[in-house]
């Protein structure tokens, strides 16, 4: 211990009857006080507890509606990917129709060729099959019994006398 700290002293001391009755005095002064503010202590004991337990409640509280926000924060940036996406879409799908109305157009215009072919097909065939029956019913075959008559509504004053023979052609034999 150093020199400089001081080593308390307890002095012996006799109260008399007044100190001994102011003493008493401050006792029970103090125990009346602190028996009038020892219910209302208690119930701000209390209060504050309660406080307590409600400043934990929502904490809770606050920490759970935190969690649901910051999920809710990442499904919005979810839909704002999916939403900046969109104007690429709708461009592809605009192109999409561009290209389905070319592709109508051109369908339109081979239906238009496909009935024109059609209709020329059946035209050639008519015109086929008049020169068919036009040449079954010319044909002339020059032979002694026949050379100065009419065969089949022709008459033969009016053909050449060639003698041309040709095979049948595929054509023919359909």
């Amino acid at each position: 211990m150093s020199d400089t700290q001081k080593i308390p002293v307890l002095v012996s001391y006799d109260m008399t009857e007044k100190e001994e009755e102011t003493e008493k005095a401050v006792a029970s002064l103090t125990s009346g006080i602190l028996n009038t503010f020892q219910a209302p202590l208690e119930g701000l004991g209390q209060m504050l507890q309660e406080l307590a337990q409600t400043q934990e409640s929502w904490t809770d509280r606050f920490e759970q509606e935190n969690q649901r926000l910051q999920q809710i924060a990442l499904s919005l940036n979810s839909f704002r990917t999916t939403f900046s996406q969109i104007p690429g879409y709708i461009e592809k799908l605009q192109n999409m129709k561009k290209e389905a109305f070319y592709l109508g157009e051109k369908v339109e215009k081979l239906s238009r060729r496909t009935q024109k072919l059609k209709e020329f097909k059946v035209k050639e065939e008519k015109v086929l099959a008049e020169k068919e029956k036009k040449k079954n019913a010319s044909s002339v075959v020059e032979t002694p019994e026949n050379k100065d008559k009419e065969v089949k509504g022709t008459n033969v004053d009016n053909v050449n006398n060639c003698l041309l023979y040709t095979s049948p052609s595929p054509r023919d034999r359909q």
